[in-house]
C-alpha cells in the first residue's frame, strides 16, 4: 500500500500520485490496444489493376490464402523450318524415278500388210442380167430366179421376176418392184403401177411404166424425183455424198435424147448433144455411149474416160466408172478407187458390166458372172 503523504508534503506528494496514476494509464491502455480491433484507418482509394491490402493484425481465425494464379509456361521456340509438316497428315510417298525415254525411239518393225481378200464368187450362170452392190451382186436368169452371193438374199422358190433392178430389188410378173428383205420377206417399191424398167439409189427411184412414163419417189432436195413429161426407152438414178449430198437422175427418149434433173453442183445436168444408146447416172456425174460407140462423160468427172469404142457403162455413185469396150474387155477409171487393169487373160468377152460400192461385175456373151473389188484402194479388173 501506497502510504498517504504528509499534508505538508501535498503538493508534492500529490503530483508523485498522478504521475503513477498516469503511468498506470498508459499500461493499461497498451493492453487495450493489444487486445482490441483497432479502429479503421483511412485507405486509399483503390487503384483500377490492384486491390486495397490491409494493414492490420490478423485474427485468430486467419482467412485462407487465396491460391496465387499459375505462371504461364512459356511456349518453347520452335526449331526453324523450311516449313512445318502437319502431325495428323502422312507425308506422300515419294515418286519412284523414271528412266528418260531416248531422244530417238528404235524403229517399229515393219509388219507386212495381210493377204488381199478376194471378191465372192459368183454361182455358175447362164445369167441374163447382173447388179453389182457392196462386196456382192445377184444376177437374174432366163427362168425368172434370182441368185445372189455376197450375203444378198436368192429370191423365194416359185417366185419368178422379169427385170433385176438392184441385188435387192427386182420388177415382177405383174410389173411390180419387189424388194427381199435379210430375213426372207419382201415389200413392194414406189406408187402402185405397171413398170417395165427402174432404177434406184441410196437416196430416191425412179421407172418407166410400160407406156414410157417417168415415175420418181424418195428424196427430192435438189428436185431429182421431178421427172419431166415425156416417152422414155431407159432411165437411170444416182447419189453421192463425195462432193456433198447430191441426187441425179437422167433418162434416154425413144429418139437417142438424153434428159437430166436433179442435183446441179457439178455440171449433172449439162448433157452435151447427140445421140445416145445408153446412159449411166451417178450422183456427181454421168455417162453415156453414143450411137457410134464414143464414151461421152459429164458433171463431176475426176478422170476423162480412156479413148476408144464402147457398148455399155456402169457409173458408182461416189468413186469410178466401168464400161465394156467394143472388143469385150473391161475398162475402169475416175476416183481414186479405180485401175485401168483389163483381164488378162479375159475369161470371155463381156456383154453387160454393173460397178456397185468397192465393187464390179460384168457379165458374158455366155452369161458367166465375173466381179472384181477394190485393190489396194483402186478398182482393178480380174487378172
Amino acid at each position: 500500500m501506497i502510504p498517504w503523504p504528509h499534508p505538508r508534503a501535498a503538493p508534492s506528494a500529490l503530483l508523485a500520485l498522478v504521475a503513477l496514476a498516469a503511468l498506470a494509464a498508459l499500461a493499461c491502455g497498451d493492453r487495450w490496444r493489444e487486445g482490441a480491433d483497432p479502429p479503421p484507418a483511412p485507405t486509399a482509394e483503390a487503384t483500377p489493376t490492384a486491390e486495397a491490402v490491409s494493414t492490420a493484425t490478423p485474427t485468430p481465425t486467419a482467412v485462407a490464402t487465396p491460391t496465387p494464379p499459375p505462371t504461364p509456361t512459356a511456349e518453347p521456340t520452335p526449331t526453324p523450318t523450311t516449313e512445318a509438316t502437319p502431325a495428323a497428315e502422312a507425308s506422300p510417298p515419294e515418286p519412284a524415278a523414271t528412266t528418260a525415254p531416248p531422244l530417238l525411239a528404235p524403229a517399229p518393225t515393219a509388219t507386212p500388210p495381210p493377204p488381199p481378200v478376194p471378191a465372192p464368187e459368183p454361182p455358175p450362170g447362164p445369167f441374163v442380167s447382173i447388179r453389182a452392190g457392196w462386196n456382192g451382186g445377184c444376177a437374174l436368169t432366163a427362168d425368172g430366179e434370182i441368185a445372189c452371193w455376197g450375203g444378198y438374199p436368192n429370191s423365194a422358190p416359185g417366185q419368178r421376176f422379169e427385170t433385176l433392178v438392184s441385188p435387192s430389188c427386182a420388177i415382177d410378173e405383174a410389173g411390180a418392184i419387189v424388194c427381199r428383205d435379210g430375213d426372207g420377206g419382201t415389200r413392194t417399191l414406189g406408187p402402185p403401177g405397171r413398170y417395165a424398167t427402174a432404177s434406184t439409189s441410196g437416196n430416191h427411184a425412179c421407172a418407166l411404166t410400160g407406156a414410157g412414163e417417168a415415175v420418181c419417189w424418195g428424196g427430192n432436195r435438189d428436185g431429182e424425183t421431178d421427172a419431166p413429161p415425156g416417152r422414155f426407152a431407159a432411165i437411170s438414178v444416182g447419189s453421192t455424198n463425195a462432193y456433198g449430198p447430191a441426187a441425179t437422175s437422167c433418162a434416154l427418149t425413144e429418139v437417142g435424147e438424153i434428159v437430166c434433173w436433179g442435183a446441179h453442183y457439178t455440171g449433172q445436168l449439162d448433157v452435151p448433144p447427140g445421140r445416145y444408146a445408153t446412159v449411166s447416172a451417178g450422183g456427181a456425174r454421168a455417162c453415156a455411149v453414143t450411137d457410134g460407140g464414143a464414151l461421152v462423160c459429164w458433171g463431176g468427172t475426176l478422170d476423162p474416160p480412156p479413148p476408144g469404142g464402147y457398148t455399155a457403162v456402169s457409173v458408182g455413185g461416189d468413186t469410178h466408172s466401168c464400161a465394156v469396150t467394143a472388143a469385150g474387155g473391161a475398162v475402169c477409171w475416175d476416183g481414186r478407187f479405180s485401175r485401168m487393169d483389163p483381164p488378162d487373160p479375159a475369161p470371155d468377152r463381156y456383154a453387160a458390166i454393173s460397178v456397185g460400192i468397192q465393187y464390179a461385175c460384168a457379165l458374158t456373151e455366155s452369161g458367166e458372172a465375173v466381179c472384181w473389188k477394190a485393190v489396194d484402194d483402186k478398182i482393178a479388173t480380174p487378172d
